[in-house]
């Protein structure tokens, strides 16, 4: 599974803490971060966004390792949250695996 992190700057903190909790609960899920502020991360950060009609940061989008869809964390409804996807991990994810 592959979780890619669209940032910026104003919310730098955010894909550490997700970071800190993939890599302790669910190391399986590969990290992909993309800082809309770097120059050469901005141009695939706004492909992701754009390819999901996302326009705020931050924004996830969790795939298959064939990068087929899964599930996307929108900062315009306030769904891309920590808990958010602990939540949505431990409901479908995790059954799936037991």
């Amino acid at each position: 599974m592959i979780l890619n992190i669209c940032f910026n700057d104003s919310c730098s903190q955010f894909p550490l803490k997700i970071e800190n909790f993939c890599s302790e609960n669910y190391p399986e899920i590969k990290i992909e971060k993309y800082n809309e502020n770097n120059y050469h991360e901005r141009k695939k950060a706004f492909k992701i966004k754009g390819r999901y009609s996302a326009r705020m940061a931050p924004f996830m989008l969790l795939t298959t390792d064939n990068k087929e869809y899964i599930k996307a964390f929108y900062s315009e409804d306030k769904g891309c949250t920590l808990e958010r996807l602990i939540s949505f991990i431990t409901e479908n994810i995790s059954n799936k695996n037991d």
